[in-house]
């Protein structure tokens, strides 16, 4: 039992494998700045909060999510040690495709991300992953089995095409060997670089 529980711990350290990948979205602006020409005779001030010494009116920072890639935009990823293909269908929501492993031990996952909050270069989501494991060979067990997990995370926009994510969650890992089965909660994290194709 003590081999089946540390099996199951070095599959969740392939589901939480930090990984670097290229995906997709160019940021949009979420801030605006007000205008400060009027129509003519209208003296009046424009809108917004004004900066200290200055006659712009400043962004507002805190917005609500205004997705950095436009719907439609396809991206490819490579990580550690997974690759990935994400899809941008909406202003708000993304789905992505994973596989991760290595000769003994295999991932393929998909993921859901919802984009809450953009504050300038920064920006919020939550999402959930769910996917199928395979393993061969670790600590002389072999099986299958699946794990699912709740995230919540950050975005940095780099530029049009960069920007960086990290994300953390509980993932329940359940596998199953010789006709015995375990299941456990494991902490992970992931961090990715992504890159927008089209």
């Amino acid at each position: 039992m003590r081999k089946f529980s540390q099996c199951a711990f070095v599959l969740g350290l392939l589901v939480c494998g930090a990984s670097l990948a290229y995906a997709g979205g160019s940021p949009s602006d979420s801030t605006q700045t007000a205008s400060n020409s009027g129509t003519a005779g209208d003296t009046s001030a424009p809108t917004g909060d004004l900066a200290p010494g200055s006659s712009e009116a400043s962004p507002n920072l805190w917005t609500a999510a205004s997705t950095p890639a436009q719907p439609g935009v396809f991206a490819l990823g490579v990580g550690f040690p997974d690759i990935r293909a994400r899809y941008d269908f909406s202003t708000r929501f993304d789905v992505e495709l994973k596989a991760a492993g290595e000769t003994s031990t295999q991932a393929y996952s998909a993921r859901l991300y919802f984009r809450a909050l953009r504050w300038n270069e920064l920006g919020a989501y939550a999402g959930a992953e769910t996917g199928y494991l395979r393993f061969d060979g670790v600590y002389s067990l072999d099986g299958t089995g699946f794990f699912v997990e709740p995230l919540v995370g950050a975005e940095y926009f780099i530029d049009k095409r960069w920007f960086l994510n990290v994300d953390i969650g509980p993932a329940f890992v359940n596998v199953s060997s010789s006709g015995e089965n375990i299941g456990e909660w494991q902490w992970t994290v992931n961090t990715a670089l992504y890159y927008t194709l089209f």
